[in-house]
């Protein structure tokens, strides 16, 4: 018989995935604050240009003047590009996050949370849905983070004691 030899190749150790996926050594507990922020940031910026294209979401009655009007329009898109702002903001400085940034994002998504339940209430729609959904997930991603924020510096002053 004419047999080749399998080469054997090293075997890695088998990983055991723990169910609570928090100990995970990689693991960024602020990703998805990250990603909503980011999202967040784009809707923002969507909001600015259909604002610019002169199709307004808001209902505007016609007991409005012109000038009022346009004045309401242009604090929404001066309020829609700050958000965005602060959102782009936010996201970037999310990886090294300090206590005070922690309670900003959190006062951030659930101001978002007021915001998409009220507006949910008065027009329902797939947009408010997004925004809730976004905020919930972002609320529950920093508090987890604050959480492993809390752990690591626990375990840092342990080892330097």
């Amino acid at each position: 018989m004419n047999r080749k030899r399998i080469l054997s190749l090293p075997v890695r150790k088998e990983m055991k995935l723990d169910k609570n996926f928090d100990n995970f050594v990689g693991d960024d507990s602020f990703a998805f604050a990250e990603v909503a922020c980011y999202l967040l940031a784009m809707l923002s910026i969507l909001d600015v240009l259909i604002l610019l294209a002169g199709v307004s979401p808001y209902s505007l009655d016609d007991r409005f003047s012109s000038g009022q009007r346009s004045f309401i329009l242009a604090i929404a898109l001066i309020f829609q590009i700050s958000s965005a702002a602060c959102y782009y903001a936010i996201a970037r400085r999310l990886s090294t996050c300090t206590m005070l940034l922690w309670r900003v994002t959190l006062g951030v998504f659930l101001l978002n949370l007021i915001w998409s339940a009220q507006l949910m209430t008065v027009k329902p729609g797939p947009l408010p849905m997004l925004l809730g959904i976004l905020s919930v997930g972002g609320v529950i991603s920093v508090v987890r983070g604050h959480k492993a924020m809390r752990k690591s510096s626990a375990v840092g002053a342990k080892r330097h004691v």
